[in-house]
């Protein structure tokens, strides 16, 4: 990687302290939306689909193209990607309004419910516990966190859930499942588990 340890976790102290408290308020609209699908709240499709939006617009905007690309120049082609995802979700769940929950499959309500809260609380609860300071946790509005969060959704909505909208998730979860192993950001092992889940839902249901 064309960055040390310390230059990738400085990026995540500048960002906490440049967006506070704009994190802790993802963090709460992350929490707020999962309260709606665990109400099975008939906003609960129309929130998240904003919230959507505006979560990978946020992780391609401020993240990798003003903080990220200062040490990675490759983060300029992240943040496009990341941004071109927010669009998928814009024009088919804003627009087209093809997001829904459904509500039918125990086994999978409950892996999509551990995916959202993984990457809601679970994800920097375990980076804590690994001795980082609250400066250095990774939060939801972060990609990693971001894109579990974002599969725990798949899983929930699959049943109207087409193919291209998962690839750009799924090429990030291979690409950020590389910090696993070179910085020892051990719960990024949840990317790739989350990502075959989601292939595997996705598939089982058209089967």
């Amino acid at each position: 990687m064309p960055f040390s340890q310390e230059q990738f976790f400085e990026v995540f102290v500048k960002y906490n302290s440049f967006v506070f408290p704009f994190q802790i308020l993802l963090f709460i609209a992350g929490s707020f939306c999962l309260s709606l699908i665990l109400l099975k709240s008939k906003s609960a499709a129309k929130t998240v689909s904003y919230f959507l939006v505006l979560l990978w617009l946020w992780n391609g905007i401020v993240y990798h193209l003003y903080f990220f690309s200062e040490i990675n120049k490759a983060a300029i082609a992240f943040g496009v990607l990341f941004i071109l995802q927010a669009a998928f979700f814009l024009i088919e769940f804003v627009v087209k309004k093809q997001l829904f929950f459904s509500y039918e499959n125990k086994f999978d309500m409950i892996t999509g419910y551990f995916l959202v809260i993984f990457g809601l609380v679970i994800y920097p609860a375990i980076g804590l516990l690994l001795g980082n300071d609250i400066n250095r946790t990774i939060l939801l509005g972060l990609p990693c966190p971001t894109v579990i969060y974002t599969f725990g959704i798949i899983v929930l909505s699959r049943k109207n859930y087409t193919l291209y909208k998962l690839i750009i998730p799924v090429i990030w979860a291979f690409i950020g499942f590389s910090a696993a192993i070179k910085f020892g950001v051990y719960q990024d092992v949840m990317l790739p588990v989350s990502a075959v889940i989601s292939l595997v839902l996705f598939y089982r249901e058209r089967i």
